[in-house]
């Protein structure tokens, strides 16, 4: 290619794959055993400096009779679950 992508580009396209081929073996798999549940988290995992590491969190679902819905995080202990929807969260 004329530019090469950058870490960043290259980090995010990886992202972006595994968590398509996550989402659509998890749906696969509900086909098949109906009363499974999953919750699915997708991130990536950061190499800093002097050994420390750092989590960036992409995404939250939740799969829950076939259907794939955004788990929303939040310190409110009260917090629902949206269903029915699908976001991006990069």
């Amino acid at each position: 290619p004329a530019k090469a992508p950058s870490l960043f580009e290259v980090t995010i396209a990886a992202y972006e794959t595994i968590t398509m081929d996550l989402e659509r073996h998890v749906k696969h798999d509900a086909e098949k055993f109906k009363d499974r549940q999953y919750a699915l988290f997708t991130g990536v995992q950061i190499h800093g400096p002097n050994g420390t590491d750092y989590c960036w969190l992409g995404k939250a679902s939740l799969l829950i009779k076939g259907e794939l819905s955004p788990l929303v995080l939040s310190a409110n202990p009260t917090s629902q679950v949206q269903t029915g929807s699908s976001t991006k969260s990069h």
